[in-house]
């Protein structure tokens, strides 16, 4: 498994959808900040201001961006880019 090293955790973090996803700030040694956000099942939405990110590290993650009709499926391992003012969920 990997691990991220001399990194400082943020203790207050997000709890959204009834405690279905949580997150925490991650900042690294270089001054770089990343969100990391713990989802179990379930269906919720999240819009977004600007530009993401998303690395999914396990599980599968369906995806319905809003202007688009049909749900996409990723597996695990894989990185997605959200363009600005969206909904996604």
């Amino acid at each position: 498994m990997p691990q991220l090293v001399n990194v400082t955790v943020i203790e207050l973090g997000n709890l959204c959808f009834s405690g279905e996803v949580t997150s925490r700030t991650l900042i690294f040694a270089d001054g770089r900040k990343k969100k990391l956000r713990i989802m179990q099942p379930g269906e919720d939405q999240f819009n977004t201001t600007e530009k993401e990110l998303k690395e999914i590290l396990r599980g599968e993650l369906e995806v319905l961006i809003s202007k688009d009709q049909q749900w996409k499926a990723f597996p695990g391992a894989r990185h997605l880019s959200f363009v600005i003012f969206h909904s996604f969920g």
